[in-house]
């Protein structure tokens, strides 16, 4: 099986193309590969094939094996390989994810994503983790993020993300489990965020947890409507568009390697 292995600010998934191939039991690939030991080593596995709805057709699967509905720099490193390897010959490409069809344009040295309307569940409710009140806002792009304000005093690299980030996912609010950002405000125009993504745990970068932190951060007046969200990845542009209630993400994706893996690869040195 051949396959790619991308990352957009340290956000890196394996990128599996179905167009010359097949993939049989992807959850069990994204098991075997994403680990970061015994395999590629990667925050996930992506599909990458033919659409009946849309240029191109995107799967995303988290390294314990569940199937996601979305994720924001997959989207944009799917639209630089599908043009890069020409499966879709223009910069301008529409993509069907199980969150709907998303829009998505390169331009030089970066990509942009239109994600559309965020589907806000509740804004700014109180929730309690480990004791701590959180300042919550809860919404969905066909996936489920939640976002939690942390004061602009703290050190949110010192913050145990470790602690917090699962005790939300699966927080009673979420029978699904949720994608979770902690993020905090520089100013107006500049966010910073540490992402705990759903099936995963802490990531270099969210960018559709930056486009929920952007959407909150303007319901509550914490900054405009378009920012900067600085991650230990790196930084990403996001804006609303709220006369078109369009939310779209303008940041960098890159090819690490391409490689090929024995379709009987195993990697166990024993059985039971």
């Amino acid at each position: 099986m051949k396959f790619v292995k991308m990352q957009a600010m340290g956000n890196c998934y394996i990128y599996v193309e179905q167009f010359t191939q097949t993939t049989a039991d992807p959850s069990r690939w994204a098991k075997v590969l994403s680990n970061r030991e015994t395999g590629v080593g990667s925050d996930g596995l992506i599909l990458l094939g033919p659409s009946g709805r849309a240029d191109v057709k995107m799967r995303v699967f988290n390294p314990d094996g569940t199937e996601a509905e979305m994720c924001g720099n997959a989207l944009r490193s799917v639209g630089l390989l599908a043009y890069t390897d020409g499966y879709v010959g223009k910069t301008g490409m529409t993509v069907e994810t199980l969150g709907g069809i998303k829009r998505v344009r390169l331009h030089d040295n970066t990509i942009t994503a239109s994600i559309g309307p965020p589907d806000v569940r509740f804004a700014e409710e109180p929730v309690t983790l480990r004791g701590r009140s959180f300042p919550v806002t809860a919404m969905s792009w066909g996936n489920p993020h939640a976002v939690c304000w942390l004061p602009s005093t703290e050190d949110l690299y010192a913050f145990p993300l470790h602690e917090y980030g699962p005790e939300l996912e699966r927080h009673k609010l979420f029978p699904n489990r949720t994608n979770t950002e902690f993020a905090q405000v520089i100013d107006e125009k500049t966010l910073m965020m540490r992402a705990w993504e759903r099936g995963t745990g802490e990531t270099w970068a969210c960018a559709t947890g930056c486009c929920t932190a952007l959407v909150s951060g303007v319901l509550t007046g914490r900054c405009e409507d378009a920012v900067e969200v600085r991650q230990p990845g790196g930084s990403i542009a996001v804006k609303w568009d709220r006369i078109h209630n369009d939310v779209s993400m303008t940041g960098p994706s890159k090819i690490v390697f391409r490689g090929e893996v024995s379709d009987g690869y195993e990697p166990a040195f024993y059985t039971d």
